[in-house]
């Protein structure tokens, strides 16, 4: 193995960087899974105390390597044990106003509990500026502004956008403060942040102001809205910090105002053929000028930048909207008219390479021709020969599945034709993948008769066979071709990256993806059934884990393939090992990790898929493919939160004990070899500041989380009791596990008030009331409630049910006739649904069904506190 790879590290150090993410990964998303399962193990305090325990326990480990760091090294250098400590503390403050939340009902929106996670994320980001704790502060902070927008707030994208810009600003001028003054990652990030927010601001402005203006002026306004900030972004990255990813964003942000525009113009199809194909002129020419400019900023380097295949791709889809658009309207969607498109198109292609004054530009378009050709002759041939497109009413041949395999062997040999025409490595790629999508369709088409009459969406491209083999051999031809002196097989480079793109592709977790994917590549027959969560023993949860997999086990192809998707990780660093001068300890410590790491994640085979890629990656020297493994590794972690088969306290403490398992193998590498003095200078002395300002914080923070248990405590066991009567259903949230929405009738009786002041006719449904007059200008209702607070008072019977008596609109001081020293207060959700505080009631992981039956809610109320104490049944009893 060369002596470096990727980031210039060696090949031990690289593992070294490898374990540290898994262990901060594995342990952040093990912390929140095991809140999340609302353990009823241990007492509420205990749980909250003991997190507070984690929290301070991991300070004091990152105060202690600050000071190690901060004498061996210059203070400008990389201190990566202090930042992962300081990261894994703000992700546990997270966790810890999560768990409060949870115990005690709040009723606390979701929106508030990411903007106070934000606001506590920014002294250890001041304190210890680093690009993973700026990641996760955009993160939260947008999430929280996503969350009050759907709040029905319309100021939240606009402050969105504001500060994401002014992010943006700050990342480009303290680039070297946050260590990244050579990725520039955090530029691009705020960069696609602010056009995201802006869309959607757009959006938002379209909506409350659609009756105000004329259609022309509103699209109008909102394509120069955003083109002229994505005009300046561009200005600024080429004249002043070329920065090729961020030109391209703000080329895309220019198609999508074009975009906008262009919808205002479209009146038929002969406008919408015209306008695509100015967009895919447009696209073309600025992937032209892009790759000019690139060649002129970096002469010396003969290969296009990966970014630009982003361009191709959308220039790719626009021609096939396009074109599909004037054959379905114009000339009727038919095979032939498919075929002959194709035909021309790839013939065009054609010409161009063999045109002896051909240059980059030119190959460009004939790359975009053929990839445009094979989409329209692929079509024809799934139409000529499939029975899948029965669903466009052509008839069923008793011979289609011998047709499937000619029609794939046919595209096959188109395919190899456009490769060996096609010089350049991007077009290569893309048509590699057109190849892979079309046999994959090509294998479940085989593989499955489909009529008109039977559910083909629920059995669509059920692929586990083509996935585990795809998988496999997406990683024998990465090795094969990436290891160290191959330059003979650099031709099939683009071969070895296309399979691997598209095998992330097929990977996709079944929260996000089309339903063909099949996440977890686990065949019918070995999937798990849901078992209860309190169900502890080993044999059990490890049956679980595995989906049941080794009870399932026999020695045939499906289980000895899938095995060896498995064991990817171990295959791969057992074969790289070879290639370095690793120690016998070392080998046998990770190889043991690793076959450890096989067998607990056997059930999610997609997590190791990518464990193999990560180890892989290193011989590619590409830190945008190492970024994008990262970035699908979070991803799939939170599939593996949503895979419902396995209970949630399974998952928590599976991800926490391979963070330690990995933790250990991080102190064992960094031990063994520690990277070179960073200054010629030992011993330097520590700026104490930050470590006193880390203490004072955590006290402030940890003293003002305590002080708010304790009322909650007091008014849970000294309120007076309120019940009302509810009727529940079961979501799941995103970071406090399974919880019920509660509807209470005493709320239907609110808005009946609130409609009927003066009338005691009873309205016949308890359905929330929506028939609200808009104002017809605007197209924003200015009577709705949304932000204001509202106050019930109730009467209490001899069992403490409450029944409606009145509303007031401030905080009530005389309570007539009503109970005397209780009320309810109200707050508006979505602009007219009034909400009470503690509407979400969470509760342990598989406890659903014991608190279904649930007929009443029970409430203490202390000085204006209202909390949620517990659910009762039909008999009023606690359950």
């Amino acid at each position: 193995m060369n002596t470096t790879g990727l980031f210039n590290l060696s090949w031990q150090r690289y593992l070294n960087l490898l374990f540290l993410l898994l262990t901060v990964g594995f342990l952040t998303s093990g912390v929140i899974t095991l809140i999340a399962a609302n353990l009823d193990y241990f007492s509420d305090l205990a749980k909250i105390y003991g997190l507070q325990t984690l929290l301070v326990v991991t300070v004091v480990l990152g105060i202690y390597c600050f000071i190690l760091e901060s004498r061996r090294q210059a203070k400008e250098k990389l201190k990566w044990k202090t930042y992962s400590l300081f990261f894994v503390v703000s992700v546990l403050i997270g966790g810890l106003f999560a768990l409060v939340g949870q115990t005690y009902q709040t009723g606390a929106d979701v929106w508030q509990l990411f903007a106070v996670w934000t606001l506590c994320q920014l002294p250890f980001l001041l304190l210890f500026p680093n690009v993973a704790s700026a990641l996760l502060f955009a993160a939260t902070a947008n999430v929280a502004f996503y969350l009050f927008n759907e709040q029905n707030s319309h100021n939240s994208m606009c402050y969105a956008v504001l500060i994401n810009a002014g992010l943006l600003v700050i990342s480009e001028l303290f680039s070297k403060t946050f260590h990244d003054q050579h990725w520039r990652i955090l530029p691009k990030v705020f960069l696609v942040l602010t056009f995201v927010n802006l869309f959607g601001l757009i959006v938002k402005i379209h909506d409350m102001y659609a009756y105000a203006w004329d259609e022309f002026g509103l699209l109008s306004l909102s394509s120069f809205l955003i083109a002229i900030p994505a005009s300046i972004a561009f200005y600024v990255y080429r004249k002043y910090r070329f920065d090729f990813i961020n030109l391209i964003i703000s080329v895309i942000a220019l198609l999508g105002a074009y975009c906008f525009l262009a919808s205002l113009l479209i009146r038929g199809v002969e406008e919408g053929v015209v306008l695509g194909l100015i967009g895919f002129t447009f696209t073309v020419m600025a992937i032209k000028w892009l790759v000019k400019l690139y060649k002129q900023e970096y002469p010396n380097n003969k290969k296009s930048h990966w970014a630009i295949s982003i361009l191709w791709m959308i220039a790719l889809l626009i021609a096939l909207v396009t074109i599909g658009v004037w054959l379905f309207f114009s000339l009727g969607l038919d095979a032939s008219s498919a075929f002959i498109v194709g035909i021309l198109l790839f013939g065009i292609a054609w010409l161009i390479t063999l045109n002896k004054d051909k240059n980059e530009y030119t190959i460009i378009l004939a790359g975009l021709f053929f990839l445009i050709a094979n989409s329209f002759l692929g079509f024809y041939l799934l139409v000529k020969f499939d029975d899948f497109f029965l669903l466009l009413g052509y008839e069923f041949s008793e011979d289609s599945n011998f047709g499937i395999f000619i029609s794939a062997l046919i595209f096959t040999v188109i395919i190899i034709v456009s490769y060996k025409l096609m010089p350049n490595s991007l077009v290569r790629i893309l048509l590699v993948t057109q190849l892979l999508v079309y046999w994959q369709i090509s294998y479940n088409l085989y593989f499955h008769s489909y009529s008109l009459n039977n559910a083909w969406f629920n059995t669509w491209f059920n692929n586990t066979w083509f996935n585990k083999i795809q998988l496999l051999s997406s990683i024998v031809l990465f090795y094969w071709v990436m290891r160290p002196n191959q330059s003979a097989r650099i031709h099939l480079k683009p071969i070895a990256w296309g399979t691997v793109l598209f095998s992330l592709w097929i990977s996709v977790p079944s929260y996000m993806a089309f339903p063909w994917v099949d996440y977890g590549l686990i065949d019918t027959d070995v999937s798990s059934d849901v078992m209860p969560a309190d169900a502890m023993s080993l044999d059990n949860m490890l049956q679980v884990l595995s989906g049941q997999f080794w009870s399932h086990f026999q020695f045939d192809v499906s289980h000895i393939l899938y095995l060896l998707v498995c064991a990817l990780p171990l295959i791969v660093y057992a074969l790289m090992k070879k290639h370095s001068d690793s120690k016998h300890t070392e080998a046998v410590l990770i190889l043991l990790v690793l076959t450890l790491f096989a067998l607990g994640f056997v059930g999610i085979p997609v997590i190791l898929y990518l464990t193999a890629l990560l180890l892989l990656v290193y011989w590619t020297d590409s830190r945008a493919f190492f970024g994008l493994l990262v970035f699908a590794f979070v991803v799939y972690l939170g599939g593996f939160y949503y895979q419902l088969s396995i209970p949630l306290l399974y998952k928590g403490g599976l991800l926490v004990s391979f963070a330690v398992i990995f933790a250990i193998v991080t102190l064992f590498l960094h031990a063994r070899y520690k990277a070179p003095s960073q200054s010629a200078v030992e011993n330097h002395s520590v700026f104490k500041a930050p470590i006193w300002l880390v203490g004072v914080f955590v006290i402030a923070l940890l003293g003002a989380v305590n002080y708010k248990v304790q009322q909650f405590e007091d008014v849970l066991a000294t309120g007076k009791p309120v019940v009302l009567k509810i009727a529940p259903v079961d979501p799941r949230s995103l970071m406090q596990g399974d919880y019920m929405v509660l509807n209470y009738a005493i709320l239907s009786e609110f808005q009946q008030s609130q409609v009927l002041p003066e009338s005691n006719e009873p309205l016949e449904s308890n359905e929330p009331i929506e028939t609200v007059e808009s104002n017809e200008i605007t197209g924003i209702d200015e009577s709705s409630p949304s932000g204001k607070k509202a106050y019930i008072l109730v009467h209490l019977d001899q069992n403490h049910v409450a029944t409606f008596c009145e509303e007031q609109s401030e905080i009530p001081t005389d309570f007539k006739h009503c109970t005397p020293n209780v009320y309810l207060p109200i707050r508006y959700k979505g602009g007219w649904l009034p909400k009470l505080p503690s509407q979400d009631y969470f509760f342990a992981e598989g406890k659903g069904e014991h608190y279904a039956q649930a007929e009443y809610a029970e409430y203490r109320f202390k000085d204006g506190i209202l909390l949620l104490a517990r659910l009762l049944d039909k008999d009023l009893k606690g359950l």
